[in-house]
């Protein structure tokens, strides 16, 4: 399956137990969404709080959306079709980015990538402008990997024996 950064890892978890908060026999782009914001470290959390986005905002906009649901015996049902994309999407944006593991970005530029999904609209009302967070997402990942590559470059070098 799919490899996700401890990160990534934990806002999936959470969109479960976000699910189950709101008695939502299913986990969709909106609970996601939250996950990634309640996980409150990753890039997508970063990149997020920039545009003055907070879980509380989306969590009060799912809930003036959905409502709560009722107490029933309806068991998890699990992701929605569309949720169950934006993880593939997501790890095809981290192969895009040349990564092994899908980070809290890759999760958020796949839901961006579908424009139709609860994720984004709840985005949309909240005035986030998406091409602005597209952005900073791009500069975040590519700061990182320029990081990266410096200290790999400079281990390589100290690894090496002079000729």
């Amino acid at each position: 399956m799919y490899k996700f950064t401890e990160k990534a890892e934990k806002a999936i978890k959470l969109a479960k137990e976000i699910a189950k908060d709101f008695k939502h026999n299913y986990i969709g782009t909106e609970h996601i969404l939250l996950g990634l914001m309640k996980e409150d470290t990753g890039v997508a959390y970063k990149v997020l709080t920039i545009q003055g986005i907070t879980a509380q905002m989306i969590s009060d906009k799912i809930e003036e959306m959905f409502g709560v649901g009722v107490e029933n015996e309806v068991k998890m049902i699990g992701f929605t079709p569309r949720a169950k994309r934006i993880l593939e999407v997501a790890f095809h944006e981290a192969k895009g980015h040349k990564q092994e593991y899908i980070g809290t970005e890759h999760i958020l530029l796949a839901i961006m990538r579908e424009p139709d999904c609860i994720a984004v609209r709840l985005l949309v009302e909240m005035g986030v402008d998406m091409q602005r967070l597209y952005n900073e997402i791009v500069k975040r990942v590519s700061d990182d990997n320029k990081e990266g590559f410096e200290v790999t470059k400079r281990n390589t070098r100290s690894n090496l024996t002079p000729t």
